[in-house]
C-alpha cells in the first residue's frame, strides 16, 4: 500500500469515489447509494450493518421492512459484490487495494487483490518471483497472456544449430523413454484418484447454478401452499452459505459453474420423492441420490437436507473437491478443502494446517485456520487428561481470533464446546447461536455442539428440539463416508436414546475408514448399539470420548450407558 492510503478510512472513501465514477455503477443507482452507504459506515470503523440500515438508510425504503418478507436488500448486495468483481476485472485498483463484500455479510472491506479476488489473481505457485506489489510498485491489472519475449521485440530467437545424426536418434530415443514415463505416471495417477501438481488451482469454492423441478399436479399443490418460490429461495440460501460452495444468484464464488438439479416427483397418499444430481463444469455427475418423502414429512424440510448433503464439508462435494488437490494446497480455499478433508476422515493431525495458517492467515479463511489450531491444542490437552482452564493460552487464542472475526462460525463453534466444557453453558449459547450462522450446511459442527451440551442441566429445555435435529441428521448422513460424523451420529444417537434409529438405518460398514483410529471407535460405537460390546472396545471409547467431547458430564453420560451393557 503507498503512503497516500495510510489512513484507512481514506483509502475507503478515495476507493469508494472511484469505483462510483465508474460507468458500471453509474447504470446501477441502488447499488451505487448501497456502496456510498456502505463506504460510509466502513470509514466510521463501526464494521458491518444491517438488512434494515441498508433498506431504510440506503435504498429509502419504509420502517416497516421486514427481511424476512423482502428481499430487496439480499439481492442488490449479490449485484453489487458481482460488479465490485467485474469493475477489478476492468480496472487496476487505486491504492493496490480493492472493496470487497464477503459472502453472508453487510460489510464493505478492504483488501489485496490476492485476498479480495483470489479468482483474478495469478495462483501462487505459478511463481516464485517477487511480484510488482513486493518490489514496491504499482501492481498491473490482473491479465491472462503468456510470456514471449520474441513477439515483444517482433525479433525471431534464433535457431539452435543441429547436432550430428547420431546424437540427434539417442535425443530422440531419451525423449520417447521419458514420455513412456510420464504415461505410466499419468495413468497411475488417474487410477488411484490422486491429482496431477499441474491441476488447476482452485482459489475460490465453485458456483453452483441450481434447477428445481416439479411434476405438474405436485406443483399445482405446492404452489398453492405457496412453497415452491420458498423451496427454490432455500436452496440458493444453502448453496450461498456453504462453505464449500456459492449460489449462482449470490456469485462470489470461483469460475467453475457446477449444475445441481432437484427434481420433485409426486407419489401415492400425498407421498413424493425428491432426486438430487450435482454435476461439474464438464457435465461429469459428482453424486446422485433418489429420496422418498413420507406424506407425514415435511417437503420443504427435506428438500433442505437433501441440499446440505451435497454440499456439506463432509458430502459428496467435499470429496470431489479434495480428490481434485495436487500434493500440497496452494490457496487458502485449497487449504479450507484439504483440512476438512483430514477432519472428515478422522484424523487429528492436520498436517496442512500451520503451512496454511502462515500462508494464508489473512484470509477471509484465517479465523477458520486459527480456530482449527485452538480445538487441535484443545484436544492434544483433553487426551492427556488436562483441563482447559479459563487462563489457558487457547482462551486467550479464541478471545483474540473473536475479537478479529465475532461472526466465523468455527471460531464461534469452538468458543461455544470450551465454554461448555467448563460448564458455562448459559454463556455459551450466543456463541452457538453464531457457530449455526451457517444454516444447515455444516452438520458435522452442529452435531459437535449439540453432544456436548447434552451434559449442560441448564439447557435441559432444549433437548426436545435436539433429539429433533439429531434425528434427522442420523437419517440425512447415514450412508455418508465420514468417520467424523459417523462418530456424532451415532453418540448423539446414544445420548438421546435414539439407537433403534441408527440399528435400522442400514448403516453399511465401511472398509478403509474402519481401519482409522477413529474408524476402530466408530466399530466399537456399532458393537454397542448391537448389544455385543466388548470390554476391550469400552477401553477404547473411554481413552477416544474426552478428545471428540470437551464437556465431562455429556462423557460420564455415554460412559454409564456403556458400562451398564457390560454388567448385563
Amino acid at each position: 500500500m503507498t503512503s497516500g492510503a495510510s489512513d484507512p478510512a481514506i483509502a475507503v472513501q478515495r476507493e469508494v469515489s472511484r469505483v462510483l465514477e465508474s460507468e458500471l455503477l453509474a447504470r446501477a443507482p441502488s447499488q451505487s447509494r448501497i456502496l456510498a452507504f456502505l463506504g460510509q459506515v466502513a470509514s466510521t470503523g463501526s464494521g458491518g450493518t444491517s438488512q434494515y440500515a441498508i433498506a431504510v438508510d440506503a435504498l429509502g425504503k419504509s420502517h416497516q421492512f421486514d427481511e424476512s418478507t423482502d428481499s430487496s436488500v439480499r439481492v442488490q448486495i449479490g449485484r453489487l459484490r458481482k460488479s465490485l468483481l467485474d469493475y477489478y476485472r476492468l480496472h487496476q485498483p487505486g491504492d493496490g487495494q480493492c472493496l470487497y463484500i464477503r459472502s453472508g455479510e453487510y460489510r464493505l472491506r478492504l483488501g489485496p487483490l490476492h485476498i479480495a479476488y483470489p479468482e483474478l489473481a495469478r495462483p501462487v505457485a505459478e511463481s516464485s518471483a517477487p511480484t510488482p506489489e513486493h518490489a514496491g510498485v504499482s501492481a498491473d491489472p490482473p491479465v491472462f497472456l503468456a510470456d514471449n519475449s520474441s513477439a515483444q521485440t517482433g525479433t525471431a530467437a534464433p535457431a539452435q544449430q543441429a547436432g550430428p545424426p547420431g546424437r540427434r536418434r539417442w535425443i530422440y530415443a531419451a525423449l520417447a523413454v521419458l514420455v513412456l514415463a510420464l504415461g505410466v505416471i499419468l495413468v497411475w495417477q488417474l487410477r488411484s484418484g490422486t491429482a496431477s501438481p499441474d491441476a488447476p488451482v482452485l482459489l475460490a469454492p465453485p458456483v453452483i447454478q441450481s434447477e428445481l423441478r416439479i411434476v405438474n399436479n405436485l406443483r399445482n399443490r405446492l404452489d398453492a401452499e405457496g412453497l415452491v418460490d420458498t423451496i427454490e429461495g432455500d436452496i440458493d440460501m444453502l448453496l450461498q452459505k456453504s462453505m464449500m460452495s456459492r449460489s449462482s444468484v449470490g456469485e462470489g464464488g470461483g469460475k467453475d459453474r457446477y449444475r445441481l438439479l432437484v427434481s420433485l416427483t409426486p407419489g401415492l397418499d400425498e407421498s413424493a420423492s425428491i432426486f438430487t444430481s450435482l454435476r461439474d463444469g464438464d457435465g461429469n455427475l459428482i453424486a446422485e441420490n433418489l429420496r422418498p418423502v413420507a406424506p407425514e414429512e415435511n417437503l420443504r424440510a427435506a428438500v433442505n437436507d437433501e441440499v446440505v448433503g451435497m454440499v456439506a464439508p463432509a458430502g459428496p462435494l467435499g470429496v470431489f473437491l479434495a480428490e481434485r488437490l495436487a500434493s500440497g494446497p496452494r490457496s487458502a480455499f485449497e487449504c479450507f478443502v484439504a483440512i476438512e478433508n483430514h477432519r472428515s476422515e478422522g484424523k487429528y493431525v492436520l498436517p496442512p494446517l500451520e503451512r496454511c495458517e502462515e500462508r494464508f492467515g489473512d484470509s477471509e479463511y484465517g479465523a477458520y485456520f486459527a480456530a482449527r489450531g485452538i480445538a487441535r491444542s484443545v484436544q492434544m490437552l483433553r487426551a492427556q487428561g488436562r483441563e482447559v482452564e479459563r487462563d489457558s493460552r487457547e482462551w486467550e487464542r479464541i478471545s483474540a481470533v473473536l475479537a478479529r472475526e465475532p461472526e466465523d462460525p468455527v471460531a464461534n463453534a469452538v468458543a461455544a464446546k470450551m465454554l461448555i466444557g467448563v460448564g458455562a453453558c448459559r454463556e455459551a449459547e450466543a456463541f452457538a447461536t453464531r457457530g449455526f450462522s451457517r444454516g444447515k450446511t455444516y452438520p458435522a459442527l452442529e452435531l459437535s455442539v449439540i453432544v456436548d451440551a447434552y451434559g449442560c442441566e441448564q439447557a435441559r429445555d432444549l433437548r426436545p428440539f435436539w433429539d429433533g435435529r439429531i434425528e434427522r441428521l442420523a437419517r440425512i448422513n447415514a450412508d455418508r463416508r465420514s468417520p467424523l460424523l459417523e462418530a456424532l451420529v451415532l453418540l448423539s444417537a446414544i445420548l438421546a436414546d435414539k439407537e433403534d434409529l441408527v440399528r435400522q438405518s442400514g448403516r453399511g460398514q465401511f472398509s478403509a475408514e474402519g481401519f482409522s483410529e477413529l474408524g476402530q471407535f466408530n466399530r466399537a460405537l456399532d458393537s454397542y448399539i448391537a448389544g455385543t460390546l466388548t470390554e476391550a472396545q469400552f477401553n477404547m471409547i473411554e481413552a477416544a470420548l474426552p478428545r471428540l467431547i470437551w464437556n465431562d458430564e455429556t462423557v460420564a453420560a455415554i460412559e454409564a450407558k456403556l458400562e451398564r451393557q457390560l454388567a448385563r
